[in-house]
Formats: structure tokens, C-alpha cells, sequence
């Protein structure tokens, strides 16, 4: 088998110094651009490769960056559009990113934390960790001087995360300049509830009492659907029946899978949206998949992924450093299930005649 190409056989084929072919990859200003093409292009036909390890120790850098998630997928959200930014942003930097999950008994270990990096052969850590994060972690980070960013924690440093709050305040901000009053928010949660609830369950809650206070309105009962299949309905029934004849005129969602769900149940109640109720979800896309285009909070995970990858670069170069967290905007994305309600006289405000009925 033939043995891989070195440097030493790309300088001796082109008659130059085994040290100009090695400066001609690290884009040193000491070879010319026609001399460095030169090299670059004769490697190529020989079938060279650079040696990542070797270039590793040399720099001391692997140009590498390790999105860590956790076993538990309830705990680590990654959308696609999430996903796709972090790559993007990473190779625009022109680096690379390994995505990989361990469990809190890897992490918290004394012994085996200081070798993930090693593992993973990367530079720093994007932890993506909503809640419960194992109380050791953040400890093991500091003391070994790990660049880590979080995304989706909410802390004062080293963090990205969404303003969830100023986005279900500025849901109800919208909705009652559309003429609503009795305005809800809805979500589902995983039975039996975790030890620790995710920031954003808190945030958008908060956001809601922030909103109808600031509405002058008196905030309704929060729904809290059991994610079990056999209880979510009756859980739900219970949350709609309890307001009798006032039941909401318009409802705020947690999440976007909860929207088929919320719809079919309003059906059986003979009510559509959004002539009967207005209804609007955070989510990171536009589903139309309902018949519907549905009105959006929109989460920008596109911008939380660049801005991770940013401040890791950062950090990567300052360990010691601390970086104050970036907060991103939700947007609303308008739709066809909200529509202005009627006033009192009987006419609607600004009413949508071509909205679409579900």
C-alpha cells in the first residue's frame, strides 16, 4: 500500500523548501499568492492531505467547535433552523462543528470532563441545555477554563437565549389592539412534571401576566394540558369548561405541536377559528400544514445560532473572559387565525373578510 503523500515529496517536486510548502497552508504572508497556488494545486494532483492533528499541536487549535446536547431530548431543543445556523456561521468562520449528546454522568465527572474536549478533539462547547442542567457542570467549566456557551439558559454571561417573555406580552399587546379582552395562554408539559421547569414555561407565563397588566385586563386561568394522551383531552376540557359562556376569545399557545391538537378540540365544540376564537403559537417556522396559516411568535433560532457561534470564537480566545449574554427577539409573523373581534355595537374592527375558517 502506498504510504501518504508528505511535504517533504511537494517540495522536492517543485524544488522548494519543505518549509515554504508548510507556510503555503497556514496562509503565511511569507509565500506569494501565485507561489502558494502553485503548491496548493501540485498537492492536490499528488493527493496530499494535511494532517489535522499535526496542524492542531502546532497551533494549539483544532478549529473545531462541539455542539454537547443531552440524552434527555426534552432538555436539549434543536431545531433544524437552529442547527443550520450554527453550521452556517461556523463555516464562515471556517470552522468545523461535531454535534454529539452525553449524559449528566459524563459531564459532571471529575475524571472524564476534562477529556471530552480532548474526545471531541474541539476548541470550545456550545451546551444546549434548556433546563435541569447537572448543578456540577457549570463548577467543572470554570475550574478548567473550558470556552462554553449556553444556548437557551438564561444567566447575566455566556449565554443566548430568546426574550420569551416580552414574546407572549407582545401577543397580548397585539390582540387586544384587535379588540380582544378575554385572552388565554395555553400549554402542554410533560406528566409527570420535571423537577425543573424551563425557563421559557416561566418566561412566556411571565409574559402574560406582563401583558394583560399592562392591557388593563384581568388575566384568565392558565391551561396546563397533561402531554399524556389518554388525559391531555380531559385536561383540556376541564381548563375551556370552567370559563362556561366567557370562554376566551382569544388563545395564546406554548408550542407549535400543540396546535393540531387545540384546533381538533375546538371543532368538537362546534367553535372555528378564527371566527369564534383567535389563536396564535410560539413556534420557529410558519406551519400551514392545518388548512391554515397560522399566526406565529417567531423564535429567531437562526439568530441564536449565529450568535452562539460568535461568542464561542470570542470566548475561545478569551477563556477567562466573561461575555454578557445575548437576547434575542421573538417576531410576529402574521397569519389567517387571528382576526379582529367585534365591539360592542356589533361592527369588527378593521375585520379580514378573506380570513379562512378551521
Amino acid at each position: 500500500m502506498k504510504s501518504a503523500i508528505t511535504q517533504a515529496e511537494i517540495a522536492q517536486m517543485l524544488g522548494v523548501n519543505q518549509a515554504t510548502v508548510s507556510c503555503a497552508f497556514t496562509d503565511s504572508p511569507k509565500v506569494s499568492p501565485e507561489l502558494r497556488e502553485r503548491i496548493r494545486s501540485t498537492a492536490l494532483r499528488m493527493g496530499y492531505r494535511p494532517n489535522a492533528s499535526s496542524r492542531a499541536i502546532r497551533n494549539g487549535k483544532t478549529d473545531t467547535l462541539a455542539v454537547l446536547l443531552s440524552t434527555d431530548g426534552h432538555r436539549s431543543y434543536m431545531p433544524l433552523s437552529l442547527q443550520d445556523a450554527i453550521l452556517y456561521e461556523a463555516e464562515r468562520h471556517n470552522k468545523l462543528v461535531i454535534f454529539s449528546r452525553f449524559s449528566d454522568v459524563k459531564l459532571t465527572s471529575e475524571e472524564l470532563m476534562p477529556r471530552v474536549l480532548f474526545e471531541l478533539s474541539a476548541d470550545g462547547l456550545l451546551l444546549n441545555y434548556s433546563h435541569m442542567v447537572p448543578a456540577t457542570l457549570d463548577e467543572l467549566i470554570k475550574r478548567y477554563r473550558i470556552p462554553a456557551i449556553w444556548i437557551n439558559r438564561n444567566l447575566p454571561f455566556d449565554c443566548v437565549y430568546p426574550n420569551d417573555s416580552e414574546g407572549t406580552a407582545m401577543a397580548v399587546r397585539r390582540l387586544f389592539e384587535m379588540g380582544h379582552r378575554r385572552i388565554a395562554f395555553l400549554h402542554s408539559f410533560p406528566t409527570p412534571p420535571p423537577a425543573q421547569e424551563p425557563h421559557s414555561v416561566i418566561q412566556r407565563q411571565d409574559g402574560y401576566l406582563k401583558g394583560m397588566n399592562e392591557c388593563g385586563l384581568t388575566p384568565m386561568p392558565i391551561g396546563i394540558m397533561s402531554s399524556k394522551h389518554n388525559e391531555k383531552r380531559q385536561s383540556f376540557n376541564t381548563w375551556w369548561d370552567s370559563f362556561g359562556k366567557d370562554h376566551p376569545t382569544a388563545v395564546i399557545g406554548y408550542q407549535q405541536p400543540d396546535a393540531a391538537f387545540f384546533l381538533l378540540q375546538l371543532s368538537f365544540k362546534g367553535l372555528r377559528v378564527p371566527n369564534d376564537v383567535s389563536f396564535v403559537m410560539y413556534g420557529d417556522h410558519q406551519d400551514k400544514s392545518f388548512g391554515i396559516q397560522l399566526d406565529n411568535i417567531i423564535l429567531p433560532e437562526g439568530e441564536l445560532g449565529r450568535r452562539s457561534v460568535e461568542m464561542l470564537i470570542r470566548k475561545i480566545d478569551s477563556p477567562w473572559d466573561q461575555i454578557p449574554s445575548c437576547i434575542t427577539m421573538p417576531v410576529w409573523e402574521p397569519g389567517e387565525s387571528c382576526r379582529p373581534i367585534e365591539s360592542p355595537g356589533g361592527n369588527k374592527r378593521t375585520q379580514n373578510k378573506k380570513s379562512k375558517q378551521i
